[in-house]
């Protein structure tokens, strides 16, 4: 499927109802236990089958990696939960969303999607695939290139969007989720953009992060990512914010 039929859906993705919950067609997120996301958005990342005819534009980009006949029906992905300091977060689909965009305002905020090549469109919308490095001109990225650390910077003027591998697992298609990371918006970090009350968020960042009035860090009591250049490993973290006090 082209990029130019994917983008021509846009127009009958936006027309739901549901056309702003703060989520990506096909977004996959972790939550915490105690919260139950809204159903009419969200559908536990389980790998269950869903029918292709009420699901036309979220089959369009996941397809049959993860299952399913692919002519009347498909899976979605089944990914095992996060877990944080001996707590388990289960994580979701955004089966009723926006089209594949980024939602989080500030720059270095990751994004997960499932692996398939139809979701690099999210670059379209200030986000940077992080499956492999990337050198971009910082001067047009000031934001993002405030916050990273100068083992980010060549004498060229270029700043390193590097690899994140996170802890997910995917038990029914590609191991890994496909993650992008915004290189575009805001600076300051006050409050996560339209998050979901329980929702798990990852940032990269060397950088200390303050507690918004909205959020709170979770210092993880093991590694839940790694960053990589090239496939060796950088002094830059992943960070864990939670929605919600």
């Amino acid at each position: 499927m082209n990029k130019l039929f994917l983008l021509a859906l846009l127009s009958l993705a936006t027309t739901t109802a549901f056309a702003t919950p703060g989520c990506g067609l096909g977004e996959v997120r972790a939550f915490s236990k105690s919260v139950n996301p809204d159903d009419e958005i969200w559908t536990k990342a389980d790998g269950r089958n869903l029918p292709i005819v009420d699901n036309q534009t979220l089959f369009s980009l996941i397809g049959g990696v993860y299952g399913g006949d692919q002519q009347t029906n498909f899976n979605l992905p089944k990914v095992d939960d996060l877990e944080l300091n001996g707590k388990k977060y289960p994580y979701y689909v955004c089966t009723q969303g926006e089209y594949p965009a980024g939602r989080v305002g500030a720059v270095s905020y990751i994004i997960q999607y499932p692996n398939v090549s139809s979701y690099d469109i999210v670059e379209d919308f200030g986000f940077v695939n992080m499956n492999a490095s990337v050198m971009l001109p910082y001067s047009q990225h000031a934001a993002y290139a405030a916050l990273m650390p100068y083992e980010f910077f060549d004498q060229d003027k270029n700043i390193l969007v590097p690899q994140a591998v996170l802890s997910e697992v995917v038990k029914n298609g590609p191991a890994k989720l496909r993650n992008y990371m915004s290189v575009d918006g805001d600076f300051v970090i006050d409050d996560l953009y339209d998050c979901e009350q329980g929702g798990i968020y990852f940032t990269l960042t060397t950088r200390a992060v303050e507690a918004g009035s909205n959020y709170k860090e979770i210092f993880s009591d093991k590694v839940v990512g790694e960053v990589l250049k090239d496939g060796v490993k950088l002094d830059a973290k992943v960070r864990i914010m939670q929605c919600g006090r």
